[in-house]
C-alpha cells in the first residue's frame, strides 16, 4: 500500500554524523489517516552504521525515529570490552542483541507507529543519531526507510483476571489467568509478570514464559499473604504490540481458628483424667 520514505530527500541528507545528528521528511498523511481499525502505519528503519576507530571504547549512541512527535524506532549501540552490542527490538522485525566487532554492520527495524504519531495533514518523521562518546563514524540511512500503509492489523494481546481473590493469612491461594490473541501478525513468546503494589504479599514467582499463545493459555501464580487487609497484584502479558494488563484486588483475612480444636482436645484430656481418678478411687474403696 502506498508509503512516504526518505527517498525524496537529497543523499547526502541521509547521512548522518557529529556535524548532521537529524534529517527531517515531510509527509502529508490523507484526510481520515488514524492508527486503526482498518488502515495501519507501520515504519521501517534500514541503515548501515559505520563505526570509529577505536569505537569499542566510546561508550553508546542511539538511533532514533519518531513521527510527528510520536516514537517509531529505536536502535541501541553499546561499546564494550568484546566489540559493540547491537540492541533492538521491532515488533514486526523480532528483536536483534548482538555484539559485533566489525566496523560496519546493517539494521533493521520494523514497528508500528505509536497512536498519537498519525494524524492526517501535513506533518513529518525525523531520524536521529545521538552519540555519547564518538561512537559512531556516521550512519547511512536507505532511502527506503519511511511511513508504510498497511490492512494487516498488529496481534492484539489480551490477557484476563478476577477482579478480586479472598485468602487467609499463611495459606497460599491461586491467582489464575487467561491469554488470548488476535491479529494477522506470526504468534510470538509472550511473558506474564506478576507485581505486587507493595505490602506483605509473596509470590512463587515474578514471570512465567511461553513459546506462543497459540488458541490461548492459561496458568497461575501462588499467593501467600503474610498480614491481614487489601493488597494489589498487577499482571502484564509482555511480547505483542501491546502489553495489556490486569488488576486483581487481594483481600487477606486472619488465619483460620484453631480454637475449637483445642476446646476439643482439652475436654478429651480432662474426661480421660476424670476416669482415672474415678478408676482411682474405685480401687481404694474396694481394697
Amino acid at each position: 500500500m502506498k508509503s512516504w520514505t526518505a527517498d525524496a530527500v537529497p543523499a547526502g541528507q541521509l547521512v548522518l554524523d557529529r556535524k548532521r545528528t537529524s534529517v527531517t521528511v515531510p509527509v502529508t498523511l490523507p484526510s481520515g489517516a488514524a492508527q486503526g481499525p482498518t488502515t495501519w502505519f507501520t515504519f521501517a528503519l534500514r541503515f548501515r552504521v559505520t563505526f570509529a576507530e577505536g569505537g569499542a571504547d566510546r561508550g553508546s549512541a542511539r538511533v532514533t525515529a519518531s513521527v510527528n512527535g510520536g516514537a517509531a524506532a529505536l536502535v541501541t549501540l553499546r561499546s564494550q570490552a568484546d566489540g559493540v552490542r547491537v540492541f533492538h527490538d521491532g515488533y514486526l522485525g523480532g528483536p536483534r542483541n548482538t555484539v559485533t566487532r566489525d566496523q560496519t554492520t546493517d539494521v533493521v527495524y520494523e514497528n508500528y507507529v505509536q497512536t498519537k504519531g498519525i494524524r492526517a495533514g501535513t506533518g513529518s518523521f525525523e531520524i536521529s543519531l545521538e552519540d555519547r562518546g564518538a561512537l559512531v563514524q556516521d550512519i547511512r540511512i536507505e532511502p527506503a526507510s519511511g511511513l508504510y500503509r498497511t490492512a494487516a492489523d498488529p496481534e492484539q494481546l489480551a490477557i484476563s483476571a478476577p477482579a478480586q481473590i479472598d485468602a487467609r493469612v499463611g495459606e497460599p491461594v491461586d491467582l489464575a489467568y487467561a491469554l488470548s490473541r488476535r491479529g494477522e501478525r506470526a504468534d510470538r513468546p509472550v511473558t506474564v509478570a506478576a507485581e505486587t503494589a507493595g505490602g506483605p504479599i509473596r509470590l512463587n514467582r515474578e514471570h512465567t514464559e511461553y513459546g506462543s499463545v497459540g488458541t490461548g493459555r492459561t496458568g497461575s501464580f501462588q499467593v501467600i499473604a503474610a498480614e491481614t487487609g487489601q493488597y494489589q497484584i498487577r499482571l502484564t502479558a509482555q511480547g505483542g504490540y501491546n502489553q495489556p494488563t490486569a488488576v486483581v484486588l487481594v483481600v487477606v483475612k486472619s488465619a483460620r481458628s484453631s480454637g475449637n480444636v483445642v476446646q476439643l482436645v482439652a475436654a478429651g484430656g480432662l474426661g480421660l483424667v476424670g476416669v482415672a481418678v474415678l478408676m482411682s478411687s474405685r480401687r481404694r474403696r474396694h481394697g
